[in-house]
């Protein structure tokens, strides 16, 4: 019994005594990787115009959509508001356009060349159609996958998967998407 009381104390000072080193590493840690951050020029608040054109089994579209970001640091930011609006050029789910929100993550790498980064986002949202017709439109979840390069501060080009999914009428009609997208950022 007496080696058990001994114990508890004894683990609960070397778990201290490792966070203490820890944090004293973790801050020598930080002082060196600020470096990083001194010489990224990154905005908290930023504007997006995106245009992708793109095609999936059933139809192609194109779309064009304007979003919101949140930087939380030069590599993380929150796409608090994305509007897209998708043309569809064939029937994936009718002809009129298809209306989504949506919010998600941005990560960005480090620069690898003059301004040039990669980038990678996944958003989640609402969808619905425009259709105004006869037919009763519930809408449905939508999603999107993107990749891509930073081409310079402003612009990006990349790629991007949209998932839609939207019920009109007594139909359910899910949407695959693969577009190639470039955008403008401000």
């Amino acid at each position: 019994k007496k080696m058990k009381r001994f114990k508890l104390p004894l683990l609960v000072c070397c778990l201290i005594a490792i966070f203490q080193l820890d944090s004293v590493q973790a801050k020598n840690d930080f002082n060196s990787f600020t470096s990083v951050y001194d010489n990224t020029d990154y905005k908290r608040h930023r504007f997006a115009i995106d245009f992708g054109i793109g095609g999936g089994k059933g139809g192609g579209a194109f779309d064009l959509g304007l979003r919101y970001q949140y930087n939380f640091a030069p590599f993380l930011g929150w796409d608090a508001l994305s509007v897209k609006v998708g043309f569809p050029t064939k029937d994936p789910f009718d002809e009129n356009p298809q209306l989504q929100f949506m919010t998600g993550l941005r990560g960005t790498s480090p620069c690898f060349y003059k301004d040039m980064s990669g980038f990678f986002a996944l958003s989640a949202g609402y969808g619905l159609s425009t259709d105004t017709g006869a037919y009763s439109n519930d809408g449905g979840v939508c999603f999107e996958l993107g990749t891509g390069i930073n081409l310079c501060k402003n612009i990006y080009a990349g790629y991007a998967f949209n998932l839609q999914k939207i019920n009109i009428g007594n139909v359910s009609s899910k949407g695959k998407v693969h577009y190639f997208r470039i955008g403008f950022v401000f």
